[in-house]
């Protein structure tokens, strides 16, 4: 096919087939979705961002205008997508924290993904094997069913569902040349950015269509200016929101060299298009190595070979090039060349760029049925095959996949299996194993979170919090000592710190700890005067001991243990009537145990 013949027959579309396969394909691709994924409509929110996004987030528990226009101009947790937000507001105010209901969003809006790209193949080439390759691929590619099941990752979906309605937009645009549906172009796209800002690649995408097409670079370029300035803007917003939380800094991709970014570059680009054909060692983190690996230092071979390649293709039309800069577009944003997270790569950022992948095996497969490229004997008669077998193969690891989304232990130890070099992904198995109460594995996780010598305040801090839940209050003093020498800023460790020392019967340091946590609350904290006092009756300070229970009898005058104990300071202090009156109350509000102590000091 030469490159003529590909431009004449994009600049005149076939009109669409009326025949039933057709028709019917997209509905029989979403009804096997549903089932294939359906494993997907758990009832929990996964630990890492849903936290933060939902269960935590302020933003959407509200629709008041005031709410509303907050989510347009405040950043959130190092991101700006007002638009998904808005969005999950909108679900909040029907579902709360149904999680089950959130993940059948999620589902539903996959579907509709999955339609409109189908529609959108066929805008390119209205042939019913080259669109349902491509929306079969995109509907169940293993790679895929993260931003299905992650709900902090609707904002994939929904940026995706904008950014096709935007290029269909385009497409009419250009074979009717109506200045109404470049308008709705721009609208799409502004849509498309405000759920994910990874949408800046659009205005390079109108670029890649009119290449396909044959358009002239002419008046069309004018028009693509307002694409390039929201462009800017929102890349450097993005720029913004990353830097002006920071608590980013210590999640932030290793500290590379550039040198090393290049190669980080080209190690990401190659990973993205090998999981295509092989989608092997899925996660939700890919956390990235300290030090870059040795073979990252050949991967631009890799690079220059694909891009030769793709070059040579041109002999059989554009469509091959197509879908290659459409992936490398829309990868692009996503390669770690500015540091934009703690993974090197992630199986979610393929959501929309493996539609140009999916485009140039499309295209192949028509190829080979055409002739246009001669196959070996072998290969010509079993391509069908093949290739059959090929998509076959990804839905198998599609189903396997969506058993690890099944509840938080299996994802957190597929995290921590994917990622033996890195501690924070070895606690993550920790804390679930040590939710349902199994020790014993979670000692051996936590037991490869040391190996791997690693250690940063927050590190030091995650590991203290997993010994403390494992009763191991040496270990636990150890690690959050190592936590506060190293800068840690974490609200919580003061109140580790006391809890731990007075674990370790370190009386002195703990009632300094729980005197600092008294005097940084905000409100009364009764627990925290309550540890105080046992930490200054072990001191021998009765009296100090003393007036902190006072303190919380004044807040609640019924709590028995906490009169038994003011009472054993009273005897202490050789204050025996005192003593006796305290027990009597504590019996009086339900301590049994003080009947003894009356019986034995009270006669």
């Amino acid at each position: 096919m030469s490159s003529k013949k590909t431009q004449n027959k994009n600049q005149g579309q076939v009109p669409a087939n009326e025949n039933t396969a057709d028709k019917v394909f997209p509905f029989v691709l979403v009804f096997v979705t549903l089932i294939v994924l359906s494993g997907l409509v758990t009832t929990f929110f996964l630990n890492i961002d849903d936290d933060l996004y939902f269960t935590n987030n302020p933003f959407i528990r509200s629709l008041s205008f005031e709410n509303i226009r907050a989510i347009f101009t405040q950043p959130y947790g190092g991101n700006y997508h007002p638009l998904t937000t808005l969005i999950e507001a909108v679900e909040y105010n029907f579902f709360k924290l149904n999680a089950s209901s959130y993940h059948f969003v999620s589902l539903i809006a996959h579907t509709i993904n999955i339609v409109l790209v189908y529609i959108l193949a066929g805008k390119f080439l209205n042939d019913i094997k080259f669109k349902a390759i491509i929306a079969t691929i995109f509907a169940l590619h293993p790679m895929h069913v993260e931003s299905v099941a992650w709900i902090t990752d609707k904002t994939d979906l929904y940026c995706t569902f904008f950014f096709l309605l935007g290029m269909l937009s385009y497409l009419k645009y250009i074979h009717s040349e109506k200045k109404l549906q470049l308008v709705l172009t721009f609208v799409y796209f502004v849509f498309s950015l405000l759920c994910k800002p990874a949408s800046v690649a659009f205005p390079f995408v109108l670029i890649l269509i009119d290449y396909y097409y044959g358009k002239k670079f002419n008046k069309e370029a004018i028009y693509k200016i307002p694409f390039f300035i929201v462009t800017c803007i929102f890349g450097y917003l993005t720029y913004f929101t990353l830097n002006v939380d920071n608590n980013l800094s210590e999640y932030l991709v290793q500290d590379y060299s550039l040198i090393d970014r290049f190669f980080v570059a080209n190690y990401t680009f190659g990973y993205y298009i090998f999981q295509f054909f092989v989608p092997i060692g899925l996660s939700v983190l890919h956390l990235a190595p300290k030090e870059i690996p040795f073979y990252f230092y050949f991967t631009p071979l890799v690079t220059a070979t694909i891009l030769f390649l793709v070059y040579k293709s041109l002999k059989y039309g554009r469509e091959i090039m197509f879908g290659f800069l459409f992936y490398l577009f829309t990868i692009g944003p996503v390669l770690q060349i500015i540091p934009s997270g703690d993974a090197i790569v992630a199986d979610r950022y393929t959501y929309l760029s493996y539609f140009g992948l999916s485009f140039i095996l499309a295209h192949l497969f028509i190829l080979i049925e055409r002739k246009t490229i001669q196959l070996s004997n072998i290969f010509s008669r079993n391509y069908k095959i093949i290739f059959y077998t090929f998509m076959g193969f990804l839905i198998v690891l599609t189903y396997i996949r969506t058993k690890d989304w099944k509840d938080l232990l299996s994802i957190n130890k597929n995290i921590a299996e994917t990622n033996p070099h890195s501690a924070y992904a070895q606690l993550f198995a920790v804390y679930s194993l040590l939710g349902t109460g199994n020790t014993e594995d979670a000692t051996k996780y936590l037991q490869a979170a040391e190996q791997t010598g690693i250690s940063n305040p927050q590190l030091a801090f995650m590991k203290g919090k997993a010994y403390y839940q494992m009763q191991k209050s040496a270990e636990a003093l150890r690690n959050f000592q190592q936590a506060r020498n190293l800068g840690s800023t974490e609200k919580e460790l003061d109140n580790y710190l006391a809890l731990t020392f007075l674990g370790n019967n370190n009386f002195d340091s703990s009632a300094v700890f729980f005197s600092k946590l008294i005097a940084r609350d905000t409100t009364l904290v009764l627990e925290n005067f309550r540890n105080r006092a046992i930490c200054y009756f072990y001191l021998e300070q009765y009296q100090k001991s003393i007036d902190d229970y006072n303190t919380i009898l004044k807040v609640d005058t019924t709590l028995g243990n906490i009169y038994s104990e003011r009472g054993v300071c009273y005897y202490k202090m050789n204050e025996p009537d005192k003593a006796c009156a305290d027990w009597q109350l504590a019996l009086k509000y339900g301590n049994e145990e003080s009947s003894k102590d009356i019986e034995m000091y009270c006669k």
